[in-house]
């Protein structure tokens, strides 16, 4: 029996009529809808229809021959070397969340597509292209369609009354709540939503009720059996035996000395957040129709709170900078929201999935970043100026270097902003820099 301690809705789900949000409000979730995906994909390895290690010609054989062979199980975990569909969309003229984007227009582009940014195995890059084709896998292999599988194997079993995958972007979704973004002015809403008829790696409509009803089957599973369960939560593993944090559709991570499993989303004006602590027995889950919000951040907080006595070390204070604009306007693969702390450790900004967070960190003597919702480090693996989209252009963070890969200061430094634009992060100049204090950002031309 699913238990809620607390459940409650803030705001407005329709600005249009004043409708405000409840516990019942349906939101899409963005890349919440991957764990979804993954456990179809299970469910059909468990009724012996597919194996994990099947090459993806075997189900897709439109999609070109890239000289290595791609399994279904590299899609699950990011490993394939496809690239990215939105991406792609983008610099084939889509422009996301105005122009209609369909299952169609992704496999056209990718039987388009001449070679892989690496060997399958070699890498994790999250890539969404993986997961539209692995609901494609779902609908040749079942036989029925994406949206139809999934309720009739998943969400209606849970109850999960309120949920579905959204295939046709024209249909009338009751108590659904829109998508906005803040617009020019105080107090100043523009509507952001999808306009999707793509599922796997996205457009799942649901509620926080029906996600309880989820997050109770990997403690009492009623989907799958504990077979399942135990797969959903398996590491991916790189080519060299490399562990990875990420699984089926979640990512393995801690979060102040306990264990976690969290999934977060972002599309359009859509934030959420769903944030899972195994060994207490306690979740949270955070869904925003605000662009500007952080549900991450959000649900940590209340975690903060239920399990103040459980937690092994103190929650690090992160200052804030002013929430910038969806990405979704220019189609950049950069910041929706950034957080500026203090030390390198709490200095993030948010990588080009637009759903994973990422913090520069130091670690020892070596710079690098580390993941939020994976607590792990890769030493020196990003630009020379790490952006983030502020709220009125573009800003940089940098940090100052003494010697090859060792670091002098022990601020966190912050450019000027210069104006903001759709183009590649090379177009942008390079900044000088100049610190941080208590006080805020400076903001020089």
């Amino acid at each position: 029996m699913v238990r809620s301690f607390y459940k409650r809705g803030y705001g407005m789900a329709d600005l249009d009529h004043d409708v405000p949000i409840t516990s019942e409000t349906i939101f899409h979730v963005a890349s919440i809808s991957k764990q979804f995906t993954a456990a179809a994909i299970l469910l059909l390895a468990q009724d012996g229809k597919l194996s994990l290690d099947d090459e993806v010609h075997k189900y897709i054989n439109e999609l070109p021959d890239f000289g290595s062979p791609i399994t279904v199980r590299h899609l699950i975990h990011h490993t394939s070397g496809l690239r990215d569909q939105w991406a792609l969309l983008g610099l084939a003229g889509w422009r996301y969340s105005l122009d209609l984007i369909t299952d169609d227009d992704v496999m056209e582009l990718m039987t388009h597509q001449k070679e892989l940014n690496f060997k399958p195995g070699e890498k994790h890059v999250y890539c969404n292209t993986g997961y539209t084709l692995l609901a494609h896998i779902v609908k040749r292999v079942s036989g029925q369609s994406f949206r139809e599988f999934t309720t009739i194997r998943i969400f209606e079993p849970l109850g999960m009354r309120s949920t579905h995958f959204r295939d046709d972007h024209a249909e009338i979704v009751k108590h659904i709540a829109y998508g906005y973004e803040q617009g020019k002015g105080r107090n100043v809403y523009r509507l952001s939503v999808t306009n999707f008829d793509t599922v796997g790696a996205t457009s799942l409509l649901t509620t926080v009720e029906d996600l309880a009803h989820w997050d109770e089957n990997f403690y009492h599973p009623r989907v799958g059996g504990a077979a399942l369960v135990a797969q959903q939560s398996q590491r991916g593993k790189l080519n060299s035996g490399k562990d990875l944090d990420y699984a089926f559709g979640l990512a393995h991570g801690m979060y102040r000395g306990l264990a976690t499993f969290d999934d977060g989303g972002a599309d359009a004006g859509y934030r959420a957040d769903l944030l899972r602590f195994p060994q207490q027995h306690f979740s949270v889950a955070c869904l925003c129709n605000q662009a500007e919000t952080n549900p991450g951040e959000l649900a940590r907080k209340v975690a903060d709170i239920y399990l103040a006595d459980q937690f092994k070390s103190r929650r690090r204070r992160v200052l804030s900078l002013r929430p910038s604009p969806s990405p979704s306007q220019t189609n950049d693969w950069l910041s929706m929201q950034a957080y500026i702390g203090e030390k390198m450790t709490s200095a993030p900004y948010v990588s080009c999935t637009k759903t994973e967070t990422v913090f520069v960190g130091v670690r020892g003597r070596a710079l690098g970043i580390v993941s939020a919702s994976r607590q792990s480090f890769s030493a020196g693996r990003f630009p020379r100026g790490v952006y983030v989209r502020s709220g009125r252009g573009w800003c940089a963070l940098a940090r100052e270097y003494s010697g090859a890969g060792t670091r002098k200061g022990g601020r966190v430094r912050a450019s000027h902003r210069v104006p903001a634009h759709s183009g590649a992060v090379a177009g942008i100049p390079r900044f000088l820099c100049e610190r941080r204090n208590r006080a805020g950002l400076p903001n020089r031309r």
